[in-house]
């Protein structure tokens, strides 16, 4: 049996770590404090180890945000793999547009634009045209080295987009139907969590018809608010 670990991520498994934050299932202590004194008042239980429950349920729920999002999230790579590309190559393409005009090489020639017999440098060109020429800092090395940092942020945004398309082209979709084995991810927690807080973990009380809660399922009722309404 091959190692899990080394198996290939799929596509499925990046949009669980860039899931939306509705799906991070933070637990607050007063939320958690809340529930502990309604399920005290319904079953007349007393609570030992409250941080450390409280501390395994904190640390648990955006693990299982993480899961719910691989197992629930569209999976449209397509879209994004196409949005991609169509940055890279605008981006390349603005570089090639305006990076002639860097240095004071390129001039522009065209009597209807500069009305002036000499040929002209973008830069003057662009001291001349725009509004905020009243500036009395503008210069054409100004305009340049603005020029040129605009440059430098579309090659950065060009070799991230690179380096996006290269990882994720090759990641294969998930296969199968979706399923809901995130949710035995939130109920492992739970039960860890009301363990170390001395309740029992019954779904069922002796001598009760099935189908009564007991303060087990409540607590998983419960904590079942910080799940996406769909979850639930």
């Amino acid at each position: 049996m091959s190692d899990s670990s080394d198996e290939q991520p799929t596509f499925q498994d990046i949009l669980a770590l860039m899931g939306p934050v509705t799906t991070n299932l933070l637990v607050e202590p007063d939320f958690f404090n809340s529930i502990l004194k309604r399920l005290h008042k319904r079953f007349g239980l007393k609570f030992d180890n409250v941080q450390s429950a409280f501390n395994v349920l904190r640390d648990s729920m955006p693990g299982t945000g993480g899961y719910y999002r691989k197992e629930t999230a569209s999976n449209d790579r397509k879209t994004l793999l196409r949005k991609l590309t169509r940055l890279s190559q605008s981006t390349r393409a603005t570089i090639q547009a305006i990076e002639p005009f860097t240095g004071g090489s390129a001039v522009w020639n065209d009597k209807s634009t500069t009305f002036a017999d000499d040929l002209i440098t973008y830069s003057h060109f662009f001291i001349d045209a725009v509004a905020w020429t009243n500036d009395p800092d503008i210069s054409p090395w100004k305009v340049d080295n603005e020029l040129k940092s605009a440059i430098a942020q579309l090659r950065q945004l060009s070799l991230y987009t690179e380096l996006i398309l290269d990882n994720f082209k090759d990641l294969p979709s998930k296969q199968g139907q979706r399923g809901i084995g995130w949710y035995d991810h939130f109920v492992k927690a739970l039960f860890e969590a009301v363990t170390r807080l001395g309740m029992s973990t019954s779904t069922r009380d002796r001598g009760s018809k099935a189908g009564v809660e007991t303060a087990f399922t409540a607590s998983v009722l419960a904590f079942e608010i910080l799940l996406p309404e769909a979850g639930r």
